[in-house]
């Protein structure tokens, strides 16, 4: 019964806890000096866009292929 009682208690205070708790105070938002232009939406074709990709060499530096336990002498 105490086990009951406690644990009731537990949950009624941990309902309680957040509607006593202070709310939170917002402070006034500040008006901008100068206004922001609207962003500019950017209109690409994938080809373009694929073209300005850079493309680099593959590089094996620091591979093995000991690393690799499934793939080491099993294929």
């Amino acid at each position: 019964m105490i086990k009951n009682l406690a644990r009731g208690l537990a949950a009624l205070t941990l309902t309680i806890a957040p509607l006593t708790a202070p709310s939170t105070a917002f402070a006034a938002p500040a008006a901008p000096a100068v206004p922001a232009a609207p962003p500019q939406a950017a209109t690409l074709a994938l080809a373009d866009a694929l073209d300005q990709l850079l493309i680099a060499d593959a590089s094996r530096a620091g591979y093995t292929r000991d690393k690799f336990a499934r793939g080491a002498g099993r294929w």
